[in-house]
């Protein structure tokens, strides 16, 4: 990690005090309407937040992983439906990176916003001068406010998927449309995580021109100079991880809002202060050790990563296994430390308004992500015992 890394992430680490009045005060609204509102996401743009992982040869950042998910940490302590958003943009936005030859095109506005999915895919039709894309996916997360979303689709022939000859499988592409080409539906009702706004987005035979589409399998590991940067060579485990660090602080909120509680609260059938009781005594403890374990797990795996390929090698497997380890370890910490706040705790945590079942619900509904459910410690495991990966990450 570079002096300058730091610096910078030290200085947005500032901005996220600075910025934190105008995240409280709209996180009701945000709730209640099921978005972000404007003017916090003008705060993010205004402050610098939407170039963290773009390229500086656009103006971006590229900030360390590691620093990044200080940030979203930070960001999701105050408000998880805004550090979920922007790591979601910041994620999507490194990918982009992908499309080789949009780059010009793609970031020509250094605080554009992006959003887009990885699955299910659509189906293209190749034609003249590039492709027409159709889909429908779901969690669009940041939707709202992108100007930008990457879309996924198989090239189609006929009503068969075109096989591509180099990989053997469907023939695979990453495409970026323009986000007013697409359509916005209103289908995010959820237990938690409400004002994320990750609705279903409809893209209909809507042309992509060929240097807004490329086969990301196809690939390889060769970058070029304006994308030399270590986290271009780490793609798309720092999504994975990205999305972790989201859940942790939230956690972390919730272990705050205990310690507050504690000084106040007298337990029914009790004479004594919460803070004075070991039971609740060890329960913080253990909560904010899960946290700070699984944190330390998410940096010093991604600055392994960005060791490895800091010459411009591939990103070896064993570092895409851990990797993905400590992502799906961050939300089984997240919600072990949530368990032992609410046990701690007690009834207070039970009624709306508390705060506590705002983070639990965001804490339960975030942590379902394929990228970070415990579905992908099976995804790890197999590897260890000699099988073929079932999660696409590992192939790309």
């Amino acid at each position: 990690m570079t002096t300058a890394e730091r610096s910078t992430s030290a200085d947005l680490l500032s901005k996220v005090s600075a910025i934190r009045p105008i995240l409280e005060e709209h996180a009701e609204w945000g709730e209640a309407n099921r978005r972000i509102s404007p003017q916090v996401h003008e705060a993010l743009k205004s402050a610098g937040f939407l170039r963290m992982w773009k390229p500086k040869a656009y103006g971006g950042f590229e900030l360390h992983p590691a620093e990044a998910y200080s940030i979203f940490e930070e960001l999701s302590a105050i408000d998880g439906a805004v550090g979920w958003n922007l790591n979601q943009h910041a994620a999507v936005s490194a990918m982009s990176t992908w499309l080789r030859d949009g780059l010009d095109e793609i970031f020509a506005d250094p605080d554009a916003s992006f959003a887009g999915v990885f699955w299910p895919a659509g189906s293209a039709v190749e034609v003249p001068g590039g492709f027409t894309v159709s889909a429908t996916v779901r969690f669009a997360s940041n939707s709202q406010f992108a100007d930008w979303f990457l879309v996924p689709a198989v090239v189609m022939d006929g009503n068969e998927p075109r096989i591509d000859p180099q990989t053997g499988g469907p023939d695979f592409l990453a495409t970026a449309i323009r986000m007013s080409e697409g359509m916005i539906r209103d289908t995010w009702r959820t237990m938690g995580m409400r004002a994320t706004a990750s609705n279903d987005v409809t893209v209909d035979n809507v042309f992509v021109p060929a240097h807004r589409a490329v086969r990301v399998f196809r690939l390889g590991t060769e970058r070029p100079a304006a994308l030399s940067n270590p986290l271009y060579g780490i793609m798309p485990m720092h999504g994975a991880q990205a999305h972790a660090s989201v859940p942790l602080g939230i956690a972390r909120a919730a272990v705050d809002r205990l310690v507050k509680l504690a000084a106040t609260k007298v337990p029914n059938f009790y004479e004594i202060t919460l803070r004075d009781r070991p039971v609740a005594q060890a329960q913080a403890g253990e909560a904010r050790a899960a946290i700070d374990a699984a944190s330390a797990y998410l940096a010093s795996t991604a600055t392994a990563a960005c060791d490895a390929v800091a010459e411009g090698t591939p990103l070896p497997v064993e570092h895409k296994m851990a990797m993905q380890l400590a992502a799906a370890n961050a939300a089984s910490a997240t919600m072990r430390a949530m368990n032992l706040v609410h046990q701690a705790a007690g009834t207070s945590v039970m009624f709306n308004g508390s705060g506590f079942e705002k983070l639990y619900r965001d804490a339960s509904t975030i942590t379902l992500h394929a990228a970070v459910q415990t579905n992908r410690f099976e995804s790890v495991g197999r590897m260890m015992f000699g099988h073929e990966p079932d999660w696409f990450a590992f192939q790309l």
